[in-house]
């Protein structure tokens, strides 16, 4: 009674988080087809998807695009000593209308072109402290990029899709066999009977038991299928689509 309150929590709690993500409550979710066969990852070595995760994951990625900004502003900081040579050109348009003194307006036109060279002598030490920033923030990045691949190649040793599918495997044989087993009670006699009547119970709960099992291990070959796409960064919506058509509607 305990576990079942508190699979009965669970779900609620599970089902509280879905209408959270998706803005809606579903009054019943479709399960799997019995007959859904799932394909093992491809590829089926969990050492091309630590490559691809180091390769193009989205927190590597990321982390990537960070590292080069914090390189360009490092290196703009380091230009701060450099001297400058910017051209200038401006153009004005001033007009005066008549007065008493004198009964003609006059508009006058400016144009100027030129170059302007600038030496940045002395800035109370601005400049050297932006540079230190920028490099300190640039080492940073570089720190926090070797922090993201290594958390990419730490899903070596999280639960694997082919651990998900042995496991589907080994329950689907269980469930094979329980069924014989709860009908395989002996009936020559009082004796065999009593304890017959004792192991089916026991054969039924097993057959249960491996169901559930098989259930779990099914969800967790899926979901772990999606989760090594997630973090390999080549998650599409294809792959949604085709958890979508293992459904029974």
């Amino acid at each position: 009674m305990a576990q079942e309150i508190a699979a009965q929590n669970d779900l609620e709690n599970k089902r509280r988080a879905l209408q959270a993500l998706n803005g809606k409550e579903y009054a019943q979710l479709t399960p799997l087809r019995a007959d859904v066969r799932l394909a093992p990852p491809n590829p089926n070595n969990m050492q091309d998807w630590v490559d691809l995760a180091e390769k193009q994951g989205y927190p590597v990625a990321l982390q990537e695009a960070t590292t080069e900004i914090a390189r360009l502003e490092a290196r703009r900081s380091s230009a701060g000593h450099l001297p400058t040579l910017d051209f200038i050109a401006t153009y004005g348009k001033t007009g005066q209308s008549a007065t008493l003194t004198s009964p003609v307006g006059s508009d006058v036109t400016t144009t100027q072109i030129g170059l302007q060279f600038a030496v940045p002598l002395y800035q109370g030490g601005a400049i050297s402290s932006r540079e230190r920033e920028a490099a300190a923030l640039h080492l940073k990045a570089k720190d926090d990029l070797e922090n993201a691949r290594r958390q990419r190649r730490s899903a070596r040793s999280r639960p694997t899709c082919r651990s998900s599918t042995a496991s589907r495997r080994s329950a689907r044989s269980s469930r094979r066999s329980s069924p014989r087993k709860a009908r395989s009670t002996p009936t020559s006699s009082a004796t065999r009977w009593a304890c017959a009547s004792h192991r089916r119970p026991h054969a039924q709960q097993q057959l249960f038991s491996t169901r559930r099992d098989l259930s779990t291990a099914r969800y967790n070959t899926i979901l772990n299928q999606l989760r090594l796409k997630a973090a390999a960064g080549s998650l599409r919506d294809e792959d949604l689509e085709e958890v979508n058509r293992a459904l029974s509607f």
